[in-house]
Parts: structure tokens; sequence; C-alpha cells
């Protein structure tokens, strides 16, 4: 089963740590100055029974970064308060950032009860209940215990394990996510990590991306409490033995996740809220978040009058995601000054003529879950749509959540599915009006031309456009009768090309003299002298009748008559269909014609298909 989460919280030399040891047998402080010095440092654990996991934290100032970098990942909190001292500022301190990062279950624990009198432990208890009115903790129950003596230790230990089954851990968010919070390098086994799965399952030779750094590692192996393992799940305590990753390149803040579901981002928007103490954030001003288990210098951008939205420029990536705990603590002197929530990652940048359109869809998006979430977003932030692994990166949830919210809005056709990706119904239909005026306008101005090219119309109406996406919107719109294809262009269907009364009498007159020269047509200087036409308006004309179908243009200035270059492909099939192979002189002969025109034609014909060359000879093609 999966373990819940204890952490310890409480100010420097309130008995965390051999509370800890006391409850469990197991001594937190690892490392060799703790234990010399008699102060905890770095992050301990132990386990208690099969049932919870317990992180013991720093109690000194100078380690709080530590304090939090264990308490992110907790599903119960212990705030340890010893008989003999009372509250101190770090009780306070802890308690804040446990409220920050939405600790809502609890207990107190006074400590070094045998040292004061049963009065002094009263005044104590009224102290508790004075900081912890109006916190998780306000009906928490309050535990007394020494543990040298050993008083209240079996009861309370007691209380946990029959507390522990029915608490609810945090929400699983439908994939695998793990916070590092320490790295080591062991002997024959390589790099080993150790931190508490927030998310989804893991097993023996998953593959796994570390991030920020966006590197593929491998798990080869895995413990907890010591034991291996086959697999572990969420709001279980691991150590993983990762193969394709040297133990230099990691360090603790990094996260280990499912592939493809998180990305690193060095901005992000978030909720707000400072203590009440705590002077309002300035713009630009520097702070530390502590997200996860990491720490990140961060400048500030306030997007509100009151401060309370925010978006933060962060020194280095992090992995974060939507909905995400942080603490707020000061550049200097480093101390907390408030926390928040993770409301978008990777948001667009707010510009003076988008401010308030911005912040209003920032807004709907924060106070958005689930269905609505994406509802929200394909609406207002992905014009384009998304697919659903660019869905599941946004949102913060597993496939299958995101999923399940899609085919909901699908059939109540908020939301319409277009290959691999997902548009909203408005969308679509603001993107399939913005082709057709596009096209209206373009056929005003150009009657003469039979179409818009592909790329141009693009261009013109949707510049940002996948080009997969424009194709299928286009069939949308094909199956609908609105439009018409014709080659690398687009029409409307109710559009004809239509030339000035002048020019199409000089256009007649042109066809009519090419499609008179045959297979020999005259080029393109001649047939400006014969017309009377200077060389420029010749080859906008030429070129127009190629689009509008008029003429075949098989080189630059080699054009014929469709009704000849068709003739002309029937006498080929037919000469090759008699003699199983043609040459360019059977062909030259076969069409009254010279090597100038047959070999651009044979060539052209070619590459459609209609022949294919062997040798000197060309055979029916595909």
């Amino acid at each position: 089963m999966g373990h819940i989460i204890i952490g310890t919280a409480g100010h420097i030399d309130h008995g965390k740590s051999l509370l800890v040891k006391a409850l469990t047998g197991t001594d937190p402080d690892r490392l060799p100055e703790e234990q010399q010095r008699h102060i905890t440092i770095d992050l301990g654990f132990a386990f208690l029974d099969d049932v919870a996991a317990i992180i013991d934290v720093p109690g000194h100032e100078r380690f709080v970064h530590n304090m939090v970098a264990g308490a992110a990942t907790i599903d119960y909190a212990m705030l340890i308060v010893a008989a003999d001292d009372g509250i101190m500022p770090q009780t306070q301190e802890h308690l804040d950032i446990l409220r920050f990062l939405g600790i809502e279950q609890g207990a107190v624990v006074i400590t070094k009860a045998d040292l004061v009198e049963d009065a002094w432990l009263e005044l104590v208890r009224e102290q508790i209940a004075e900081v912890t009115a109006n916190t998780f903790l306000q009906e928490a129950p309050v535990h007394v215990v020494d543990s040298v003596s050993g008083r209240g230790i079996s009861q309370l230990r007691n209380f946990l394990l029959g507390e522990m089954p029915a608490l609810q851990r945090k929400g699983d968010r439908g994939f695998f996510r793990l916070p590092i919070d320490r790295v080591f390098q062991m002997k024959g086994h390589g790099t080993i990590v150790t931190g508490t799965v927030l998310s989804g399952k893991v097993s023996v030779e998953d593959r796994l991306e570390l991030l920020p750094q966006r590197r593929e590692v491998r798990v080869r192996g895995l413990q907890m409490h010591g034991q291996s393992q086959a697999s572990l799940s969420m709001g279980q305590r691991a150590a993983i033995n990762l193969g394709g990753v040297d133990r230099q390149l990691l360090e603790r803040g990094d996260v280990l996740a499912t592939p493809d579901y998180m990305v690193p981002s060095q901005r992000l928007r978030a909720k707000i809220s400072l203590l009440k103490h705590v002077s309002p954030l300035r713009n630009r001003q520097r702070v530390r978040v502590h997200i996860g288990t990491q720490e990140i210098m961060a400048r500030v951008l306030l997007l509100v009058p009151d401060g309370a939205f925010v978006d933060f420029t962060l020194d280095v990536p992090t992995a974060a995601s939507r909905l995400d705990r942080f603490v707020l603590r000061s550049y200097s002197p480093m101390v907390t000054i408030g926390g928040g929530v993770v409301v978008e990652v990777s948001p667009p940048q707010i510009m003076k003529r988008n401010r308030i359109a911005e912040m209003e869809v920032s807004l709907s998006l924060s106070e958005a879950s689930g269905q609505d979430f994406i509802r929200i977003f394909l609406d207002k932030r992905a014009p384009y749509g998304a697919t659903l692994t660019e869905l599941t990166q946004v949102s913060g949830f597993g496939s299958e959540s995101v999923t399940l919210w899609l085919t909901n809005l699908v059939a109540h056709q908020a939301v319409v599915t277009l290959g691999e990706r997902y548009l909203s119904a408005a969308s679509l239909k603001q993107i399939r009006q913005q082709i057709l005026d596009t096209l209206a306008e373009f056929h005003r101005q150009k009657p003469e031309f039979p179409n818009m090219e592909w790329a141009e119309l693009r261009q013109a109406a949707l510049p940002g456009i996948p080009e997969n996406l424009l194709a299928l919107i286009l069939r949308t719109l094909l199956d609908d009768g609105k439009v018409k294809l014709e080659g690398s262009g687009i029409r409307l269907s109710s559009h004809r090309a239509m030339l000035a009364t002048e020019r199409e009498a000089l256009a007649e007159r042109l066809l009519a003299l090419i499609q008179n020269s045959g297979f020999r047509p005259p080029p393109v200087a001649d047939i400006a002298k014969t017309l009377d036409v200077s060389s420029n308006e010749m080859v906008k004309m030429l070129g127009l009748l190629v689009k509008q179908g008029r003429l075949v243009r098989l080189e630059p200035e080699l054009f014929f008559h469709p009704t000849v270059f068709e003739a002309a492909v029937s006498k080929l099939r037919s000469e090759i269909a008699a003699r199983g192979g043609v040459t360019v002189g059977n062909i030259t002969a076969l069409l009254d014609s010279s090597r100038k025109y047959v070999v651009p034609f044979l060539e052209y014909t070619d590459k459609v298909g209609v022949t294919r060359r062997e040798g000197d000879q060309r055979i029916a093609g595909s």
C-alpha cells in the first residue's frame, strides 16, 4: 500500500529528530555533522511501520530552504513545540509554510514535557491555540510527550497508526511524478535518487524523463524502506537506481516524470497571498520561489494592482505543473513572505495592447477546473487547437482524465476533432470564415485569376496555422461545397475567372496562335511581336492563362494549347502500346516536331507517370 507522508515542523532544538527516533527507532540525522552537533541540517527519513514515512526537517532559520523541500511532499504535518520554549520564530514560519503548501491535515506535539510543570504546559497550550487559530491545525489534537522518558510516545504512535489509514492523500494527477530530494552514488549500483511519489506509478525498467534537463533515463531498480520493489505508487517513499545518467547531472529540485507530461519553463503565472505584516511586492523585485524540492531565484511582474496575480521570470528552468503550490521567501533577509499556486506554465507574454483581455483569460483559467479548464484553454489560448499531449501538459493531468473531459466536450459540440488536434467549435467556425473571407477578397481584387495559391492563402489568412490542420479545415469546406481545390490552388465554389473584354480578346488571339502552331509553338518574344504586345504584358497573360488551365507550361518559355498537348499524349500512349517502347526520334516524327519540344514533353510525361524511361526508350508508366 502507499504510505502517508508525515512531516515534522517546528523551531530548532524543539526535539523533532528525537521524537522521530522515539516513534520509529530510526535516527533521521544521518550526516556525521548532524550527529556531532546535535542539529538537523538536511532532510531525514524514517518509517512508521508499513503505514507512514516520516520526513524530518531542520528547524534552524538558515536551513528553511531544506525544510520547504521536505514539506512540499507531505500529506500530514506534526507541528512540534518544546514545552520549555513555547512558540518560537520558526514555529510560526514553519506553520506559515505548511499553510502556503496547502497542507490540510495534522497534529500538534508538545515535546520535553518532563522539563516543565503542568501549569506551564497549560500556558503553552494557550499559546498554541492562539497561533493555530484560523489554520488547518485549529481543531487538531494536541499530544504531550517526552522523548527521553517515553512519556506519551506510545499513545502518539498508536494515534498516528490509527489515524493514517483513514487520511486522504493529495489527488493523483494520472502520471508518474517524483521531485528529487536526495542524489548519491552507490558503489556497484551507480546513481541513486530518492523522493516521494507525488503521482502515478513507476516500475523497474520504465523509461522516465529527467527534468528540467529533458533527458531520458531508465529505472534499473526500486527500493522502499530498504526493500527492493517491482513497482511503487503515489504516496510511497522511493529510492530509484537510474541508468543512462551521471550523478553530476542531477541535483535536489530535479523531477522524474512520465515522458512528455511536463515541460520545463522559466515563466510561471500564479495567484499569490502574502503574510499580513509583509510589504506589497514591487515590479522586478527579486524573490525566492520554493516549488517542489527546488529553490529558484525569480523576478516578479505584477499583473493586477493588489499584487495577487503575478508572473515569475525564473533564473533557471523548473519542472512545474499547473496547480502546484509554492512558498515565497524574500531575497534578503531570507524570510518567508507568502506563497501561492501555479495557474499557468509558460503563459503568453502580456503586452499593453492585450493586457485586459489576457488577464481576463488568465483569471478564468485560474478559477476553472477539469473540463472547464480544457474548454476555456481551447477557446481562448489555442486558436489552432492542441493535441492530447499538449493538453495534458497545460492542464497538469494525465491523458485518461483529459481524454474523458474532451469526450464530454465533443459530445456537447463545444470541441471538434481534426486529425490529432482538438479545436473549440468557435475557433473552427472563425477559421473557416477567415478562409472564405480571404478568398472572396482575393477574387474581388483579381477576378481574372481562377484560384488562390494554397501558400498565399495561408500567409494572408492564417500565417501561424500548421499546414496539416489547414488541409483538414479546407477539407471540411470542400465537403460542404464551399470551395473547390484545383492543383495547388483553391477558390470559392461560386467563382469563375473572368477577363476584362479587351483582355479576353487578346487571350483568344493568343490561344488561337499557339493552337495553330501545333507542336512547334513560337517563342514568347515572337508571340508578343506578332500580337503587338509588350514582352511584360505577354508574360503576365501567359501566366494567367496557365493558372486558368487554358495553356500548358512545360518550361519557363514553352507553352502548348491543351488540345494539342492532350492529342500528343494520346498519340504517345498509342505508339507505346503498339511498339512496346519509343525513342525521342520516334515521337519527333510522330508529332512532326523537333527535339527542342519533344525532349521537355517526354521529361514531363516521365514526371507525371505517363511514361518511364529505360535507357534511350520510353515505356508505359504507372
